[in-house]
C-alpha cells in the first residue's frame, strides 16, 4: 500500500494531494472523497458540508483530499486511500487495469464542449488536418489525450504523424504558453484559461466523443453501503441543479479555490451540461474503445472489458 506521506498536503490549495483529517476509507462510519480542480461539484459539497448532513443518519463522517489532477486520486483509491471520486473518461480504464477495484456510479451528461484542442490565436493552423507535423501538448494518460486521438483519426491522422508531448497539465501549459508547443487539449476550467490569455479553440468533441465525466467509488463500499452512495449521487445531483442555476455566485464562490479569475471560471461552467445520469451500457461502449485502444497499443497488459466499471447495485439516479 503507498504511504500517504508521499502525498503533498495543503487543506487550502486546490494541488495539494492529502488531507491531514485522513481516516482509513473503507473504516466504518467513513466515506473518503477525493476532489481536484475540475470537480467543481465536490468542490461546492465540501463547501455546504451537505453530505455531513445528509450522511450522517447512516452513522458516516466524511473526509475530504484535494489532489493535484485525477490520476494522482486514482492511484489514492487502487491502494485504499480514497473511497469516491470524479474522473475523466480514460482514467476508470486505466486506473482499473492496474489494479484499482472501482466501479462506475454515474456520470455527468456529455459536455463536448468543455474539453477541446487549442491554437494561439495567431497560429496559421486552422483545420484538424493541420496538425500534420505540429507539436500538441497534452495531459498524459487523460481524457485530452483521448480527444487528441479521436480528432487525429477523424482527420486520417495518428499520433505519428505529430510532433506528441505527453506532460503533466502544468508542464503541457508552460509549453503551450512559451511557444514550445503549437497546440495544447485541454479541458476546463483550464481551457476557459487558455482562451483568456489569447487561445484560440480549433475544435471542441463536438461530433468526435462525447465528453461524460464519471464519479467512480471503491467497489467495496458500493457492495458495503449501496444506499449511502446514493445519498451522495442525490446530493450531486441537487447541487449540480443549484450551479446551472446560480453560474455567476457559484464562480465567484469557487474562484480563489480553483485558482482563476471568477469571470474565467464562469465561462467554463456555462458550457458545461448539468445534471448526471446513471452509468449505462452507452458510456461503457465508450469505455470499451477506450480500452480496445490502451490494449491494442499496449498501454494495458492485455484487453479488458468494461463491463468491470458496472456498479452491482446500479443506483437510481435522475438525469436533471
Amino acid at each position: 500500500m503507498r504511504n500517504r506521506d508521499s502525498f503533498h498536503v495543503s487543506t487550502l490549495s486546490p494541488f495539494a494531494a492529502w488531507s491531514s483529517r485522513f481516516l482509513p476509507p473503507g473504516a466504518t462510519g467513513t466515506l473518503a472523497i477525493g476532489t481536484h480542480k475540475s470537480a467543481i461539484t465536490l468542490l461546492v459539497l465540501e463547501r455546504r458540508r451537505l453530505l455531513e448532513r445528509r450522511l450522517g443518519p447512516f452513522g458516516y463522517d466524511v473526509t475530504w483530499t484535494r489532489f493535484s489532477s485525477a490520476l494522482a486520486l486514482l492511484e489514492a483509491m487502487r491502494d485504499g486511500f480514497v473511497d469516491l471520486a470524479y474522473s475523466g473518461a480514460t482514467l476508470p480504464i486505466l486506473a482499473v487495469a492496474r489494479g484499482a477495484p472501482i466501479v462506475a456510479l454515474a456520470n455527468d451528461l456529455p459536455s463536448p464542449r468543455s474539453t477541446a484542442i487549442v491554437v494561439a490565436d495567431a497560429s496559421p493552423i486552422s483545420r484538424l488536418s493541420d496538425l500534420l507535423g505540429r507539436s500538441v501538448a497534452f495531459d498524459h494518460d487523460s481524457t485530452s489525450e483521448w480527444l487528441l486521438l479521436s480528432a487525429l483519426w477523424k482527420a486520417g491522422l495518428g499520433m505519428a504523424d505529430i510532433v506528441a508531448m505527453p506532460l503533466t497539465p502544468a508542464k503541457a501549459e508552460l509549453a503551450f504558453r512559451t511557444g514550445a508547443a503549437d497546440v495544447w487539449v485541454v479541458s476546463d476550467p483550464q481551457l476557459a484559461a487558455a482562451e483568456a490569455a489569447g487561445g484560440r479553440i480549433l475544435a471542441d468533441a463536438t461530433g468526435i466523443m462525447p465528453h461524460c465525466v464519471f464519479y467512480v467509488a471503491r467497489r467495496d463500499i458500493a457492495e458495503r453501503a449501496p444506499e449511502v452512495l446514493q445519498a451522495v449521487m442525490r446530493a450531486v445531483a441537487e447541487t449540480e441543479a443549484e450551479i446551472a442555476a446560480r453560474r455567476p455566485e457559484v464562480s465567484a464562490e469557487l474562484a480563489p479555490i480553483v485558482g482563476l479569475p471568477a469571470p474565467t471560471l464562469n465561462l467554463a461552467l456555462a458550457r458545461r451540461t448539468w445534471g448526471i445520469a446513471s452509468t449505462d451500457e452507452a458510456a461503457l461502449a465508450e469505455q470499451q474503445r477506450i480500452a480496445n485502444y490502451f490494449a491494442e497499443t499496449e498501454r494495458i497488459p492485455e484487453w479488458l472489458d468494461a463491463a468491470v466499471l458496472s456498479n452491482p447495485r446500479r443506483l437510481p439516479i435522475g438525469v436533471r
